[in-house]
């Protein structure tokens, strides 16, 4: 059996005209079936301003839609007002109902042959769209976020070698990613007997995203290999160690 959704609400922006009925009575049984309750302008009986009162049902749905076709001017200052707060569910018969400035957003076509943007198959597409929206991440009611969610952070650190003269060189370690990474040491392998890291300010305590550090390195030539991958070691924050490994070129 599949499990009770919670309801949610639906504001749906369009014409009001004959023709478009069939597809009112499509999005609100798409919404209807998806545990959503869903409103229309015409649908507003309160007194005073209608506008103020279908602005404040915009701000206030979980879900929008949005009819395009025909291009009514009505249809698109709710649109506008909408977007700032949600992302809506476009709906039109043709592309050439969309304006350049929204024709690269996704939209449910209903005037083509194909499956995929027919009217036989719209409600269905329509309840998958729904869906999408009502199974995102949302917070349990009575809790807030004191800050917003901090993003998984990514390791990288990556090493360059820069000739100075007279066979001295900088080996410079950069901390390119997102995540600090602790107790960072080099490791050079055992045939690159011509290349030298002057190593003692290793290892570093911490290396911080955009960071970078200069290290003494010299190269006496006509021994070992040229070209050989060192490995970078670090801890993350959490205590997981991490590698990486770069090559350098003399």
């Amino acid at each position: 059996m599949e499990e009770n959704r919670a309801a949610g609400t639906a504001f749906i922006i369009m014409p009001f005209t004959r023709e478009l009925d069939w597809l009112h009575h499509t999005i609100v049984s798409a919404c209807l079936a998806e545990g959503v309750k869903p409103k229309r302008g015409d649908d507003v009986f309160e007194p005073g301003s209608v506008l103020n009162q279908i602005l404040a049902d915009i701000d206030a749905a979980d879900i929008i839609f949005a009819v395009c076709t025909g291009k009514s001017a009505n249809v698109f200052f709710e649109l506008g007002y909408a977007w700032k707060k949600h992302d809506p569910i476009l709906i039109a018969e043709d592309t050439h109902d969309l304006p350049f400035d929204i024709a690269a957003y996704r939209a449910a076509l209903y005037g083509q042959e194909n499956p995929a943007g027919s009217r036989e198959t719209l409600e269905w597409r329509l309840r998958r769209s729904v869906r999408a929206i009502l199974d995102r991440e949302q917070l349990p009611k009575g809790k807030a976020l004191n800050e917003p969610p901090a993003r998984k952070g990514t390791p990288r650190i990556t090493a360059t070698l820069h000739n100075v003269g007279r066979g001295s060189r900088r080996f410079v370690l950069s901390n390119t990613g997102t995540s600090i990474v602790k107790q960072v040491s080099v490791e050079v392998p055992p045939e690159a007997s011509s290349f030298h890291l002057l190593d003692r300010d290793l290892p570093l305590d911490v290396l911080r995203p955009g960071e970078s550090v200069r290290l003494l390195a010299s190269v006496v030539m006509g021994g070992g290999k040229s070209i050989f991958d060192v490995i970078i070691k670090g801890i993350l924050e959490d205590g997981t160690p991490v590698e990486f490994p770069v090559k350098i070129s003399l």
